[in-house]
């Protein structure tokens, strides 16, 4: 690992157009942070989640858009040693060190468990199942959604769910979809 490659995982990019921090304190119920910490809206999480404040809202971690293949291919260069078709995104000692445990607490707000390392989250069947290796990593989302990868068996995976479910973890639909996918290797 590079020293520069130490203190981070991606370039960090400025902040061009200073929204995120100019609308943290604002009264404003459509700020940065009122939907930051709206965690039980009035309306349905559907409709917040599918409006477009919430999708042009800046909040790290917490409000990313993409599809299943293009989740799938990140995952899949890093599930490779941090390369795909050529392209790096990550070298294998910044991988290695990115997933190393920092943390295995309960997550309090819904009483469950996460195994957490640098910015992703790793294997927790209670919570995010990734399928059976303990090395696998990534992240879920809102409703199923999930995106991981999988270092021992060279995979990266993906599943965008258009039915959102209410239950602990990444649902039936992603579990039987990553069981099957581990079932061809």
């Amino acid at each position: 690992m590079t020293a520069a490659e130490q203190g981070t995982v991606a370039e960090v990019l400025p902040n061009l157009q200073a929204g995120l921090f100019a609308a943290k304190d604002s009264a404003d119920q459509s700020s940065l942070k009122a939907m930051a910490f709206k965690q039980n809206p009035l309306e349905a999480w559907a409709t917040t989640m599918n409006s477009a404040v919430w999708k042009t809202c800046e909040i790290a971690s917490g409000s990313g858009h993409g599809n299943a293949r293009g989740v799938a291919r990140i995952y899949g260069a890093l599930g490779n040693g941090g390369e795909l078709d050529g392209v790096r995104l990550m070298s294998k000692a910044g991988i290695e060190a990115m997933i190393v445990e920092q943390h295995n607490q309960i997550e309090q707000f819904q009483d469950r468990p996460y195994h957490q390392a640098l910015g992703i989250l790793r294997n927790t069947p209670e919570a995010v199942y990734m399928g059976p290796n303990t090395r696998s990593f990534g992240h879920h989302g809102l409703g199923g959604s999930i995106g991981f990868c999988d270092p021992d068996a060279g995979i990266g995976f993906s599943y965008c769910c258009n039915q959102m479910h209410a239950v602990a973890d990444n649902g039936p639909r992603a579990r039987r979809l990553i069981d099957a996918l581990y079932s061809c290797n």
